[in-house]
């Protein structure tokens, strides 16, 4: 399932994942709810980070509770260790 996604831009998103050495929390976690907005992560020499959790954020309304913005918010908790 993947929402605002076109089929023509997994070869780029491919091209700079693997140039930067990010993955995507939501493939990561086969979330299985992709979305044209990513959140990317990497770890470093010193720092591992995992995603634990992945959501759309649905909180992120008006008072009458319609969304702030025609994309939803990602929400994505994270671990962490020095190594």
């Amino acid at each position: 399932n993947l929402t605002g996604f076109a089929d023509d831009d997994e070869p780029q998103l491919q091209s700079f994942l693997s140039a930067t050495s990010m993955q995507d929390a939501c493939r990561y976690l086969d979330c299985g709810e992709e979305h044209i907005d990513r959140f990317l992560f990497r770890s470093s020499a010193e720092l591992e980070v995992t995603p634990d959790s992945w959501r759309v954020a649905d909180e992120f309304v008006d008072e009458e509770g319609n969304a702030l913005s025609d994309h939803s918010a990602i929400h994505v908790d994270f671990s962490w260790k020095r190594l």
